[in-house]
């Protein structure tokens, strides 16, 4: 019998990695942002390669505390600007700082 839910991966939690290369272990649905380039670019594997997406379609990738502490650090160093980031980066980035 046909199960849609494994099919279409609904119950695995994407992995939400950053970085300047792409994750050689990933696996369908996993999400990588790409830190070598501003703005920040964010791609999601489609079990073949990575590709692309618009930050405005998820905040997954905003759940890995060890990114938003990195742009925590990169605006504190001056190497990006607030306005380099999203609206949910900038919020995430207020949350954290108010927590510091």
């Amino acid at each position: 019998m046909f199960n849609y839910e494994t099919a279409l991966d609904l119950d695995k939690q994407a992995n939400a990695e950053f970085g300047t290369q792409f994750s050689s272990n990933a696996i369908k649905g996993d999400l990588f942002v790409r830190v070598d380039s501003l703005p920040n670019k964010l791609y999601r594997f489609n079990g073949e390669a990575w590709i692309e997406i618009p930050k405005d379609n998820t905040t997954t990738y905003l759940t890995n505390e060890e990114y938003i502490d990195y742009l925590v650090n990169e605006l504190a160093a001056g190497r990006i600007d607030i306005n380099d980031l999203t609206q949910k980066e900038q919020e995430e980035v207020i949350k954290e700082l108010k927590t510091q």
